[in-house]
């Protein structure tokens, strides 16, 4: 009953394309399974592109059947765009790997790829998450690996639609909606990372969903939404221990969150809350640390930590350096960490670039990033600020604070920081429509008491 209750709500995202998504995967999947087990020799690539063809004929028809008001015109355009630039990046690397390799796509791809296929054969237990996924895939349906790219780009197209979602649950203003569903569209780094065989653009999705359910939760304070936003993040734990942060700073908020004053504070309620669910976290940690807290399982001291930066530093673009095997205290550690934070979110910085793909890098992504953050932090400085907005503001920058402290001694590259941090965008791109709406707001009050002067 209760995972039925579960799927029900999940359903209920954005109901109708869920439907038809599920319907033609489910299709897909049963089309695929009579083929592997009749032994039918058919050309790989031609099977998957026509399933691919019926799969967008399918989406396009849910969309433009849904969104047919003239105020949904410029959604329904970034969406299409957003689609077909994807189905380019994926024929890309695909067939033009040999002519330019796109950024993050070859060595981690390839080795999901081949840690997949031998999981296919020989069922190994001590696989991880994403190998599993991938290899029973490929065990039941057969090695149609473009079809797995292709997954991985609905996944992002049905990204999009959940922060669509959100926006309007929030009341984000037009101007902002517009910037925000453009951003989680176009940033060049997120369509790479949507149709490359990595984990990314699924954690991103399981996330975005979380970060859904919790705004829910917010809105409404209706219990099994916060349930349902925790256990996904934990969900996205499984195939990275980053996808627990937002677990933990869902929980802060709980603690101290009240919904009837729709501000923060320290009552008996966060006595016993917070006690529940520190008891919770530590049951769940000491019983099934290697599942979800992969990372951190085994972290016992500060030199344990210097030596994961050191292992994960290196290169040309590895800033090991900062705090890495100097550090030999906690204080030290602690010292180090906002510098590390301000590292994972915006290199690579300017000092350290190598040349034009490290400036693309951090125009396109780090200035994002950096540019929400400090906005956030701006906004909250605004006297006429509506407190629902200003602790929602609060507590997205809690959640994302969490991911950034983890990754700032979990990463050591800023190839990899780059990859990572875009785990988050669903969220860094709600904060900051909510800033931009925020923020408009403000002005359009100030033009009104000068016009009334």
């Amino acid at each position: 009953m209760a995972r039925r209750i579960l799927f029900k709500k999940i359903c209920r995202v954005e109901g109708y394309e869920m439907s038809i998504f599920l319907l033609f995967t489910i299709i897909e999947g049963l089309l695929l399974y009579f083929i592997k087990i009749n032994g039918l020799h058919l050309n790989g690539d031609v099977i998957s592109w026509i399933i691919i063809t019926l799969s967008s004929i399918g989406l396009f028809t849910s969309v433009l059947y849904k969104y047919k008001r003239p105020t949904d015109s410029f959604f329904v355009t970034v969406l299409c765009l957003a689609y077909v630039l994807r189905i380019f990046a994926l024929l890309w690397d695909i067939y033009a790997r040999d002519i330019w390799l796109l950024p993050n796509s070859g060595l981690d791809s390839e080795f999901f790829q081949n840690s997949a296929l031998d999981f296919a054969i020989y069922n190994d237990s001590n696989a991880g998450m994403v190998t599993k996924t991938f290899g029973l895939f490929y065990r039941y349906f057969g090695e149609y690996r473009i079809l797995l790219q292709y997954l991985n780009l609905l996944c992002s197209i049905f990204t999009i639609m959940l922060c669509n979602s959100i926006f309007n649950r929030l009341e984000i203003s037009d101007k902002s909606k517009k910037i925000g569903l453009f951003l989680i569209s176009f940033l060049p780094n997120y369509i790479i990372l949507s149709v490359i065989l990595l984990r990314e653009s699924l954690m991103i999705f399981i996330l975005a969903l979380s970060l859904y359910f919790f705004i829910r939760w917010w809105k409404s304070g209706v219990i099994a939404n916060f349930v349902l936003a925790c256990a996904l993040s934990f969900f996205a734990a499984m195939y990275h221990s980053g996808g627990i942060t937002n677990a933990i700073g869902y929980a802060v908020v709980y603690v101290f969150y009240n919904h009837k004053k729709k501000d923060f504070q320290f009552s008996f309620k966060s006595i016993v809350s917070g006690t529940l669910l520190l008891t919770l976290f530590l049951a769940t940690f000491i019983n099934y640390g290697n599942v979800f807290f992969g990372y951190v399982n085994r972290v016992d001291s500060v030199s344990v930590i210097t030596t994961k930066v050191v292992d994960a530093g290196g290169g040309r673009s590895g800033y090991d350096h900062i705090g890495g095997a100097n550090v030999t205290s906690l204080s030290e550690l602690l010292l180090y960490t906002p510098i590390r934070m301000l590292y994972f979110v915006a290199s690579p910085l300017p000092w350290d670039w190598r040349g034009i793909n490290d400036i693309i890098a951090f125009v396109f992504s780090s200035m994002f990033y950096f540019l929400v953050l400090y906005m956030a932090l701006k906004v909250l400085k605004s006297v006429n600020i509506v407190m629902e907005k200003k602790t929602l503001i609060i507590a997205l920058l809690i959640i994302n604070l969490f991911g950034m402290a983890l990754f700032a001694w979990g990463v050591s590259n800023a190839g990899t920081a780059l990859r990572h941090r875009d785990k988050y965008i669903a969220q860094y791109v709600i904060l900051l429509t909510i800033c931009l709406t925020v923020k408009s707001k403000s002005l359009k009050g100030i033009r009104s008491i000068k016009n009334n002067a």
